[in-house]
């Protein structure tokens, strides 16, 4: 296990950080949650992250009695939520804490249910993230308060480099045909201005159920005909025809960008996001 998980309630009682450990103790859904978790309370916070494996699925995960313990005894939990991770809410509605504080990710943006939940392949997701746990951090712990303040300006100035490579694709490749296995980046990819074929087969894959032979057969077209530049796949994915689709785009010269759902071992949200990006860039320029 990596970071930590953070759930967010409002209304909650907090008991000052002296009742608890000395350090506050966070549980993490995905690891890179737990990334911006420990990037903004750094040495004052213990960061546990339930999913940290980069070549596991995170749609077949399944939890045992140590990780729900271990919510239990969290003071802070933070989770996706839209269906991503609905194992972690079934474990907080059985487990009494009434001091924990829960962040939900999906709720800071007002995401519904049928939306995309790869929601962390938007930066500013994480930036609103970093912010509420700014406020969180320092209802617990208000001794640091000024660190938190400083960890999240930090935070927020390293996240120019990313959101400047945006844009310069953006104004360069805007409305470029891409295309995906899974909607992992599709919130990326939107942002970049890119025009993304194949949601249909996406979608089927995202959901563990089979594409459509029409969407099948457009997705083969696309990638023979070259109507998309690039195909994202999900590494993390086992699905054959995905891996079909894959060896398609490279059969017919289309570049493959291989993304993932969880944060690679030992790197920061930002490079991670950064390297993808670059890929991509890298991949068009070519």
């Amino acid at each position: 296990m990596k970071k930590l998980l953070i759930s967010f309630s409002i209304g909650c009682l907090l008991l000052p950080l002296s009742a608890y450990a000395a350090k506050i103790n966070v549980i993490a859904a995905e690891n890179f949650y737990g990334d911006i978790a420990q990037q903004i309370g750094g040495h004052t916070v213990q960061v546990t992250s339930v999913l940290s494996n980069p070549d596991q699925d995170p749609h077949l995960f399944e939890t045992d009695p140590s990780t729900a313990i271990a919510l239990n005894h969290a003071q802070v939990v933070i989770f996706n939520g839209i269906n991503y991770d609905p194992w972690i809410q079934r474990i907080l509605s059985v487990t009494d804490n009434p001091y924990r504080v829960t962040i939900q990710v999906s709720q800071l943006l007002h995401k519904k249910n049928n939306a995309n939940p790869h929601i962390w392949y938007n930066p500013a997701t994480m930036s609103l993230l970093a912010m509420k746990l700014d406020k969180v951090f320092s209802n617990i712990a208000p001794d640091n308060k000024q660190l938190y303040q400083k960890n999240l300006s930090k935070f927020i100035n390293s996240m120019a480099s990313l959101n400047k490579t945006i844009v310069q694709i953006r104004n360069q490749y805007q409305n470029t045909p891409v295309s995906a296995t899974e909607p992992v980046a599709n919130d990326l990819c939107q942002l970049i201005g890119f025009k993304i074929h194949d949601l249909d087969f996406q979608l089927a894959i995202m959901n563990n159920t089979e594409p459509s032979f029409s969407a099948v057969a457009q997705f083969h077209e696309n990638l023979q005909k070259h109507r998309v530049k690039i195909l994202l796949y999900n590494k993390q994915a086992s699905s054959p025809i995905a891996q079909e689709m894959m060896h398609t785009a490279k059969k017919y010269g289309i570049p493959v960008i291989g993304v993932t759902e969880t944060e690679p071992a030992g790197e920061t949200y930002q490079n991670w996001m950064l390297t993808q990006i670059n890929m991509i860039k890298k991949a068009l320029h070519n």
